[in-house]
């Protein structure tokens, strides 16, 4: 039960795998994935033209690591969202203040 619960608690290991998915969804650990299309089309690669759904899970993977692709375009975030391959967590950026003051450095010169 513990690795199962560390399974579904981590969607990436599930996430991109159908077969996994599937298996966690018949067993009951997580919901079915929501059988309403979501009524993208790509405009754009390898499946231009073709829904979301008929991607396959590798492009689709591509597709979530590549934030540049779906940041600019917010009706592929909201499909992707849809059907579970984005969750909130994964639309927060982190941002990191590199502050160029040298105070550190003044510590240091001072020992």
């Amino acid at each position: 039960p513990d690795y199962i619960d560390f399974i579904v608690k981590t969607k990436k290991l599930w996430r991109f795998r159908s077969d996994l998915r599937s298996a966690l969804e018949q067993s009951g650990y997580i919901e079915a994935d929501s059988a309403e299309p979501s009524g993208y089309v790509f405009n754009f690669g390898k499946y231009s033209g073709q829904a979301l759904e008929d991607a396959t899970d590798n492009y689709i993977n591509f597709i979530v690591n590549t934030k540049d692709i779906w940041k600019s375009r917010q009706d592929l975030k909201e499909a992707l969202l849809l059907k579970g391959y984005l969750d909130e967590m994964d639309l927060v950026e982190v941002t990191v203040n590199l502050d160029d003051d040298d105070d550190d450095d003044d510590q240091n010169e001072s020992l």
